[in-house]
């Protein structure tokens, strides 16, 4: 059941509707909302925080926030109802969290390369780069499968099984928000940095590799670590 939530901040209203139990998420976003400097503050004013671009527009004296819509076209269309925006964004700060990791900026309309097929193979791998371009996420998937050695390898395109090499034709892109039609679990590795891999097979992770080849899934994780992400 949604509800819509509201609170005054540095003396402005601000009304946020998202499914009943995520007062606690609510909250939290309020917090954030807070540090934005009051001044700035104005109908139609979008801030990014995160994963998202929020919208603020005029509501019962105040301000009601809005996220993109993703059920419709994000570019142009908002929602009021911010359930979704706020489980990406927990789940992407929970992950950081837990294994210690800075996080690094990466948007819903940031462009991510794939191998085509690749969101229809149970296993995929995830590697951070350097981003080329502006609007370019850094982030490559493809499909992968696991040997008889325990190891994981790239698994071709469908017709590009017989090449060493894959042509051009053999990868497409993707908005970073179009992952969650298909593979929604694999939002939560957006936020990794630079020199980053991971491994997922269905919604469970199975490896985190650093920027130093170095796995952080091998010893327990620790709830209570620190880990950031920049909004």
């Amino acid at each position: 059941m949604l509800k819509t939530f509201n609170d005054g901040i540095n003396g402005i209203k601000y009304y946020i509707t998202a499914e009943k139990a995520m007062k606690d998420q609510v909250q939290g976003l309020f917090e954030l909302v807070a540090r934005i400097p009051k001044e700035k503050i104005r109908d139609k004013f979008r801030v990014e925080m995160g994963f998202f671009v929020f919208t603020f527009s005029k509501y019962r004296g105040g301000y009601q926030i809005l996220a993109p819509d993703f059920d419709g076209n994000p570019f142009s269309e908002t929602t009021e109802d911010l359930t979704q925006a706020l489980l990406i964004m927990v789940s992407q700060v929970s992950l950081l969290k837990q294994y210690r990791i800075d996080g690094a900026p990466c948007r819903f309309d940031d462009k991510i390369i794939l191998t085509k097929g690749a969101l229809d193979q149970p296993i995929l791998g995830f590697e951070r780069s350097a981003a080329a371009s502006a609007g370019d996420s850094g982030w490559f998937i493809q499909g992968l499968r696991q040997g008889e050695d325990g190891q994981f390898e790239p698994v071709s395109p469908e017709g590009f099984e017989e090449l060493d090499e894959l042509p051009a034709e053999a990868y497409e892109s993707v908005y970073a928000y179009q992952l969650l039609e298909k593979r929604p679990a694999a939002a939560q590795f957006l936020f990794f940095p630079r020199g980053f891999f991971a491994v997922m097979d269905g919604e469970k992770i199975r490896e985190i590799l650093n920027e130093n080849n170095e796995s952080l899934i091998l010893g327990p994780a620790d709830p209570d670590a620190e880990g950031s992400l920049t909004v």
